[in-house]
């Protein structure tokens, strides 16, 4: 079956067999027809089980952290799946375990993957209003807001710790408009995700992200004020709780004051 194929590739994969890009390709490609909405069945097939889509979701997810460079240049076409599986298809209740896949999928994708390149791929997920086919724009209710997934917002966070300011700034452009409309969705969720993944941008990228957020309301820009300020205010008492740890040891620049530290130890 095919969830057994699946299940084979994560074992050859884990095992820390080579892959060639092609061969990155064909495993990206595989997993993904086993998680395409509703894919086989139009085509006539049976829709896959959920055991075949988790499978499906734990190989995108050990292909990612196995091997990464081979991954890397399929992620735009992996991405869009996994997201897909966090969001409940229309008139489907979502399925614990494939949702539970496609967290653990997305992060390990997500972090497999160069900072840049996974926050440009991240980006149209960040919006409440999508493009359809057709180029038609979708209004929040046509995309059924309650589908909308926390997810990739919380994983702006995590990439953009991984960053230098210089980098966050040349892709800050393509995340922002995304951010700043998800925090008018209905889910608390999506919002408070939405706050952090603000704050982590401000902590590398200071007042130079302000003017940037134009497009939040005045009650939205009070809130994220006051989540920056809460965010300083826990790494001065962190800094000065560490200071005087320091100063109680008799610490210096991490080195007991007064010793000499100790000597590498011989090659052995």
């Amino acid at each position: 079956t095919r969830a057994r194929a699946l299940a084979s590739i994560r074992r050859v994969l884990r095992g820390g067999a080579a892959v060639s890009a092609e061969e990155a390709r064909v495993v990206v490609a595989a997993a993904s027809r086993a998680l395409a909405r509703g894919g086989e069945a139009h085509a006539g097939g049976p829709e896959p089980s959920a055991e075949t889509k988790t499978h499906a979701l734990f190989t995108l997810r050990d292909l990612a952290r196995c091997s990464p460079e081979s991954f890397a240049p399929h992620a735009s076409t992996a991405l869009p799946v996994i997201l897909d599986a966090l969001e409940d298809p229309e008139g489907v209740e979502r399925d614990p375990e494939i949702a539970l896949g496609a967290g653990d999928a997305l992060d390990g994708v997500v972090d497999a993957i160069a900072p840049e390149a996974a926050l440009r791929a991240l980006a149209p997920r960040l919006k409440l209003t999508r493009t359809n086919a057709t180029g038609v724009r979708l209004s929040q209710t046509q995309t059924r807001v309650s589908s909308f997934s926390a997810a990739p917002v919380r994983c702006v966070g995590g990439v953009v710790a991984r960053m230098s300011g210089e980098a966050l700034r040349s892709v800050a452009p393509e995340i922002l408009p995304g951010l700043c409309e998800a925090f008018n969705s209905t889910s608390a969720d999506v919002r408070k995700a939405v706050v952090d993944a603000l704050v982590a941008m401000y902590d590398q990228l200071g007042d130079w992200l302000l003017p940037r957020l134009a497009g939040l309301t005045a009650a939205q820009q009070k809130l994220l004020t006051i989540y920056i300020n809460r965010a300083a205010e826990r790494r001065e008492k962190n800094a000065e709780r560490d200071a005087e740890i320091s100063a109680r040891l008799g610490l210096k620049n991490g080195a007991p004051s007064g010793r000499v530290p100790l000597a590498p130890r011989p090659a052995q």
